[in-house]
Protein backbone atom coordinates (compact mmCIF):
# COMPACT_ATOMS: atom_id res chain seq x y z
CA UNK A 1 0.00 0.00 0.00
CA UNK A 2 1.62 3.42 -1.00
CA UNK A 3 0.99 5.51 1.84
CA UNK A 4 1.99 8.95 0.77
CA UNK A 5 -1.09 10.54 0.97
CA UNK A 6 -2.02 9.50 4.44
CA UNK A 7 -1.44 11.20 7.67
CA UNK A 8 1.53 12.55 9.55
CA UNK A 9 3.47 9.39 10.66
CA UNK A 10 5.43 10.10 14.15
CA UNK A 11 8.72 8.60 14.77
CA UNK A 12 10.16 8.41 17.95
CA UNK A 13 13.95 7.92 18.45
CA UNK A 14 15.89 7.06 21.74
CA UNK A 15 19.07 5.97 22.37
CA UNK A 16 22.79 6.56 23.88
CA UNK A 17 24.21 10.51 23.04
CA UNK A 18 26.60 11.02 20.09
CA UNK A 19 27.70 13.82 17.54
CA UNK A 20 25.61 14.10 14.71
CA UNK A 21 22.66 11.80 15.41
CA UNK A 22 19.79 14.80 13.97
CA UNK A 23 21.70 14.82 10.22
CA UNK A 24 21.79 10.96 10.42
CA UNK A 25 18.39 10.45 10.95
CA UNK A 26 17.41 13.06 8.93
CA UNK A 27 19.28 12.17 6.10
CA UNK A 28 18.40 8.75 6.00
CA UNK A 29 14.44 10.17 6.02
CA UNK A 30 15.27 12.29 2.66
CA UNK A 31 17.43 9.36 1.01
CA UNK A 32 13.96 6.92 1.93
CA UNK A 33 11.54 9.65 0.31
CA UNK A 34 10.17 11.02 3.36
CA UNK A 35 9.50 14.96 3.89
CA UNK A 36 9.88 16.21 7.54
CA UNK A 37 6.94 17.88 8.71
CA UNK A 38 8.52 18.98 12.65
CA UNK A 39 10.97 17.85 14.68
CA UNK A 40 12.28 17.84 18.27
CA UNK A 41 14.85 16.62 19.89
CA UNK A 42 16.69 16.18 23.29
CA UNK A 43 19.61 15.13 25.43
CA UNK A 44 19.81 14.43 28.94
CA UNK A 45 22.67 15.56 30.03
CA UNK A 46 23.04 13.17 33.34
CA UNK A 47 22.58 10.06 31.01
CA UNK A 48 23.85 11.12 27.81
CA UNK A 49 20.22 9.56 26.61
CA UNK A 50 19.43 11.07 23.20
CA UNK A 51 15.21 11.75 22.24
CA UNK A 52 13.97 12.87 19.18
CA UNK A 53 10.22 13.11 18.01
CA UNK A 54 9.99 13.84 14.10
CA UNK A 55 6.55 14.27 12.32
CA UNK A 56 7.05 12.72 8.55
CA UNK A 57 5.40 12.37 5.67
CA UNK A 58 5.83 9.62 3.48
CA UNK A 59 6.42 11.54 -0.64
CA UNK A 60 7.47 8.74 -2.45
CA UNK A 61 8.66 4.74 -0.48
CA UNK A 62 6.31 2.45 1.16
CA UNK A 63 7.06 2.27 4.43
CA UNK A 64 7.59 -1.08 5.41
CA UNK A 65 10.92 -0.79 3.07
CA UNK A 66 11.85 2.15 5.55
CA UNK A 67 11.63 -0.16 8.44
CA UNK A 68 13.12 -2.83 6.80
CA UNK A 69 16.11 -1.85 4.50
CA UNK A 70 17.78 0.70 6.73
CA UNK A 71 20.51 -0.61 8.81
CA UNK A 72 20.98 2.72 11.29
CA UNK A 73 17.13 2.43 12.30
CA UNK A 74 18.02 -1.72 13.14
CA UNK A 75 18.14 -2.47 17.27
CA UNK A 76 22.04 -2.16 18.04
CA UNK A 77 23.76 -4.13 20.77
CA UNK A 78 23.86 -2.87 23.96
Amino acid sequence: MEIGSLAPHILRIDCPDQPGLVHKITGVLYNAGYNVLSNQEFVDLESQHFFMRTALKVQRRRIGWFLTSNRFFRKMPS
